[in-house]
């Protein structure tokens, strides 16, 4: 098995107000980055 530590980056970012208030405002793409995160770790456990 690879224990190799991997490192990822996460980029958010809002272009528009309508993508604001359309759901995808800096708040709600950081709480569903942090969800895939867990999601992740959870499958693939250090």
């Amino acid at each position: 098995m690879n224990k190799e530590k991997k490192i990822a980056g996460l980029y958010i970012r809002v272009s528009t107000l309508d993508q604001a208030r359309e759901g995808f405002s800096l708040g709600q793409q950081e709480e569903q980055n942090q969800v895939a995160l867990y999601l992740f770790n959870s499958i693939n456990p250090k």
